[in-house]
Parts: structure tokens; C-alpha cells; sequence
């Protein structure tokens, strides 16, 4: 197991959170957020 996986896994349970909270401010952009996030954990190989 690499040592930064944890590390990681926290960072994408706050992004997860995060998301939560924009979809619940502005739902337009919802998705759009969702995407972001989605391709910035696969450019880290998650």
C-alpha cells in the first residue's frame, strides 16, 4: 500500500462533501463540479 493513499482518501471524502454543498447552492453547476473532481482523481490514478 502506498503511504499517500490515505492521505488521498480524505482529500476525496472533503471534495465529496464540497460537491454536496454546490449542488445544494447552485444546482446548475452540480454536474459540471462532479465532472471536475471525477477527472482530477482519474489524472491521479484513483
Amino acid at each position: 500500500m502506498q503511504p499517500t493513499a490515505p492521505l488521498i482518501d480524505r482529500r476525496a471524502i472533503v471534495d465529496a462533501r464540497a460537491i454536496t454543498k454546490s449542488c445544494i447552492k447552485n444546482t446548475m453547476d452540480c454536474e459540471q463540479v462532479i465532472f471536475d473532481k471525477t477527472t482530477d482523481h482519474q489524472a491521479l490514478g484513483l
